[in-house]
């Protein structure tokens, strides 16, 4: 049999494989076992299309979807089914109008927009305007009343009785009367030539993507009370006057985009708010507010006029992602490593070395996430990705990021706590908890890989719960080769060897966006 026959078989039978075990375990939903096989199947068959290794989405997966997308027992399930069906809707033009077709996927897709769990409402949003690349599938989603339900969907946890989120015009003067913010969301994928200012900023922070929101205010309001946001922001005054208050941030821990922190609390809280600087915006300034910066704002009285005036701003959100953090880069900079370090060295993964060099890396991906939990270093944006800057400041800014990776390289290799590492990752596997849940995108990188059996030997966590227990078994041979992987990592990693697949890696999330953008854009225009 041809090696590409053979393929094709061996990946026919893995659909069919993944499909019986999630018939087997959706009978059987009501416990924890079969709700954890689930989001095992549903993650490689993710996996798998993200990668393109699978090149359709087959008809028997297809059918579960509805059922899968309407999941109660866990937003998990229902999140991960978005993502697949967004994942198959760029795979093909073919594969995209089978998707659109389905009226019980598209409907469970909409349904989505309107949960309340943040993740599966992104995962749902995400999933829409990727299946709304081609035109059958806008016509699909405009019948579903896919763009009513993404525009007033609960993005945000607003409870504050003095703003409205709101698309009809009409319903808007109405609120404006009464003495309401009004707020109008997204506005990047309704106007292109915002699109393009968007697009403009996150190049400049090296960051895949930056939302646009606008705010009218009338005067002597407030819409918003004082709160601090997870992404960063510029506040561009357009129209009248307003009054901003920027709060000292009591703690140097960053929040992350979709899962802040508590960072202000109890005396810290109220020291905070009592320390506080105060701009005042007129058309055409620009004010920068840092993520985890509390801050307010209101219309009064400008001091010239002795009325107070409407105030019409636009906000520019920088979202920082986990993987554009200088966690995000640490990680890749493993990754590039231990793949120079298999083109030299073919240890077998089947040999106890390979299984203690394999887990060794593991742990230290562990490690860097928990520095990431930890160091504000960590946490900052990676401007590694940022568009050329001019001759003059190129090799400044270029030797700038170049200190800080060597600073976080440091941290790493100061880190000795093998032993707290073995212990979470234990706690996690006996708790059915993915230890590796917050780096999985790490395999979007594309290696060249080779295929055993099936799988990815090459990827990060391949097998990581499989090959624990003999890892855990004989602690002190593991602490020992831990100490030297992650020695010789530190030794010989290269900031010049990461900067090409990181960017790869950026260039992914913005092509993704650029989809996602066309895609609103297009709704927007029918």
């Amino acid at each position: 049999m041809g090696k590409k026959k053979k393929k094709r078989k061996q990946k026919q039978d893995n659909t069919n494989s993944i499909f019986a075990i999630l018939v087997a375990a959706l009978s059987n939903s009501n416990n924890n076992y079969s709700e954890f096989i689930i989001k095992k199947c549903l993650n490689r068959l993710r996996l798998s299309l993200l990668s393109q290794s699978q090149p359709t989405l087959p008809i028997p997966i297809l059918s579960l979807l509805p059922v899968l997308l309407n999941s109660k027992c866990s937003g998990g399930i229902a999140g991960l089914s978005a993502e697949i069906v967004g994942a198959a809707s760029l795979l093909s033009l073919e594969t995209n109008e089978q998707i659109a077709a389905d009226a019980e996927v598209v409907r469970g897709l909409v349904s989505l927009l309107r949960n309340s769990e943040k993740r599966v409402l992104v995962a749902a949003a995400n999933a829409v305007l990727d299946l709304s690349t081609t035109s059958v599938g806008r016509q699909k989603l405009l019948e579903s009343s896919a763009l009513e339900a993404l525009l007033i969907s609960d993005s945000f946890d607003v409870k504050d009785p003095y703003l409205i989120y709101a698309n009809d015009i009409s319903k808007c003067e109405e609120a404006y009367k009464e003495g309401y913010t009004i707020a109008l969301r997204g506005m990047e994928f309704r106007f292109e030539c915002l699109a393009n200012i968007a697009d403009g900023l996150a190049s400049l922070f090296g960051q895949p993507s930056v939302g646009a929101n606008m705010y009218l205010t009338p005067p002597n309001s407030q819409g918003l009370a004082s709160h601090y946001d997870d992404h960063c922001v510029f506040v561009c005054q357009l129209f009248g006057t307003k009054q901003w208050k920027i709060f000292a941030q009591p703690s140097v821990q960053l929040p992350r985009l979709y899962n802040p922190c508590d960072i202000v609390n109890g005396v810290e809280a109220e020291s905070s708010m009592a320390e506080c600087r105060q701009f005042l915006l007129r058309e055409g300034d620009i004010l920068y507010i840092p993520r985890g910066f509390s801050h307010e704002a209101c219309t009064e009285d400008d001091g010239r006029t002795g009325l107070a005036e409407f105030s019409l701003h636009l906000t520019l959100g920088v979202e920082v992602e986990r993987p554009f953090e200088w966690e995000g880069f640490a990680h890749v900079a493993l990754c590039c490593w231990n793949q120079a370090q298999k083109i030299h060295h073919h240890a077998s993964i089947e040999s106890f070395s390979g299984i203690l060099n394999l887990m060794s890396v593991n742990l230290l991906h562990l490690l860097i996430g928990l520095f990431g939990h930890s160091d504000p270093t960590f946490r900052k944006a990676c401007l590694v990705g940022a568009v050329s800057r001019p001759s003059d400041t190129k090799d400044w800014f270029y030797l700038n990021q170049k200190t800080i990776f060597n600073e976080l390289i440091g941290k790493i290799s100061a880190d000795s706590n093998f032993l707290e590492l073995l212990s979470s990752m234990e706690v996690a596997i006996r708790e059915n908890i993915d230890p590796f849940q917050q780096m999985r995108w790490l395999q979007l990188l594309d290696w060249n890989r080779e295929t055993l059996e099936g799988h990815d030997r090459n990827l990060p966590f391949t097998e990581a719960e499989i090959m624990f227990p003999l890892y855990a078994e004989h602690k002190d041979i593991a602490e020992t080769a831990f100490m030297q992987v992650k020695s010789k990592f530190c030794s010989e990693v290269s900031f010049e060897d990461v900067i090409e697949r990181y960017k790869m890696l950026l260039g992914k999330y913005k092509e993704t966006r650029k989809q996602y953008m066309n895609g609103m854009l297009s709704l927007h225009c029918n």
